[in-house]
């Protein structure tokens, strides 16, 4: 079906009137309307920062993703008075921790063959209690894959279930 200019404007609108876009706006400064947007704090600045939380709201974010630690001898979040400034700047500047992320750290000590790294995991347990997170991210790249690989070092299907094509 071939659409004139008109056709295909009308159309657009009609879409985007449907959608709400022209009544409530996509604004990501406009709090409780649709979906908060945040990101990973390693996209701000250097992980586990409290002081990019202001570089945050200056992007118009509303949440962050805290990173737990990056060396397995520094967790800056273990510390409470690093949460404490987390909530503290959070509160000032308006945004929330809808995350904690311990994912650089167990890419690298991975959880399926280092036992400590069941500690990292419960930091990042205890950090997101703290901080009012309701998700973690716990990686499993690079040497962390939970896959199993073949004498070839090819990854072979351990699932019958849905996940069987990797």
């Amino acid at each position: 079906m071939d659409l004139d200019r008109r056709q295909f404007l009308g159309t657009t609108g009609l879409a985007l009137t449907s959608l709400g876009l022209f009544t409530k706006g996509l604004s990501v400064s406009s709090p409780g309307t649709g979906p908060k947007v945040g990101m990973c704090d390693w996209n701000l600045g250097p992980p586990c920062e409290p002081d990019m939380i202001p570089k945050a709201k200056d992007a118009h974010l509303q949440g962050i993703q805290v990173s737990v630690g990056i060396q397995p001898d520094s967790i800056p979040l273990r510390d409470p008075a690093v949460r404490r400034k987390y909530l503290e700047l959070g509160k000032r500047y308006g945004i929330t921790f809808h995350s904690v992320a311990a994912g650089r750290i167990l890419n690298r000590i991975p959880l399926k063959s280092e036992p400590q790294s069941a500690v990292y995991v419960i930091d990042a347990v205890e950090a997101a209690a703290a901080l009012g997170a309701k998700n973690i991210l716990i990686a499993f790249f690079g040497v962390a894959d939970l896959r199993l690989r073949d004498a070839t070092g090819e990854f072979r299907n351990v699932s019958d279930g849905p996940f069987n094509s990797y």
